[in-house]
């Protein structure tokens, strides 16, 4: 992906903004899902928490990584200004401590204990 721009990082960051991964499955199928866990993360990289391993969108990721398949992201804000990214999955976490990291800043957001 090349730099992000404020504009882009300012929408990213909003957690107003409605941001939806698409991805595709074997048979080409896409599925699009909202992730409200998505952000900026180290040298313009995206990541989002993904929480449950069985989901469409976990498997179509698992899938994207094997088979060099792209996914999309689509970024809209309150004002209707919108992003379209696309790009290839570098990596996913499953355990470790990055993994908990995230997740403990996923369950933080929305209240969990």
């Amino acid at each position: 992906m090349s730099e992000i721009n404020e504009e882009l990082r300012r929408l990213i960051e909003d957690r107003e903004s409605i941001k939806v991964v698409s991805s595709i499955n074997r048979e080409g199928i896409i599925n699009s899902a909202p992730k409200g866990s998505l952000e900026i993360s180290g040298k313009d990289e995206l990541t989002y928490v993904e929480i449950l391993e069985s989901s469409k969108s976990y498997r179509n990721i698992v899938y994207s990584i094997w088979f060099d398949k792209k996914i999309s992201i689509l970024i809209v804000g309150k004002d209707r200004e919108s992003y379209q990214i696309q790009g290839s999955v570098k990596k996913i976490l499953t355990c470790g401590t990055e993994y908990e990291e995230y997740y403990r800043k996923y369950q933080e957001a929305r209240g969990f204990d």
